[in-house]
């Protein structure tokens, strides 16, 4: 299975930078590099965000989030930026 449209680009963005001189059948592997990074680093920081807020909440707000779902979640998100960080 194939995800389209991870990256969102204008038309022109589309025809002038992913593919050189407007050419769909070459595509610019450089601005797609580029592209994907950029990608990764929103979403890492996306799920850092949340890790804070959750982690926020579960110490200050209520005391039974000591719960193993909480912690659970906060390992796994925990895991997932320590491996997009490398």
């Amino acid at each position: 299975m194939y995800y389209e449209n991870l990256i969102a680009l204008t038309t022109a963005q589309h025809m002038q930078e992913a593919h050189p001189g407007g050419n769909t059948r070459q595509i610019d592997t450089k601005f797609q590099y580029t592209c994907l990074i950029a990608k990764t680093d929103s979403i890492r920081k996306n799920l850092l965000l949340r890790y804070i807020v959750l982690t926020i909440l579960c110490m200050y707000l209520t005391p039974a989030c000591k719960l193993t779902i909480f912690q659970e979640y906060q390992r796994v998100t925990l895991m997932l930026l320590c491996k997009a960080s490398q």
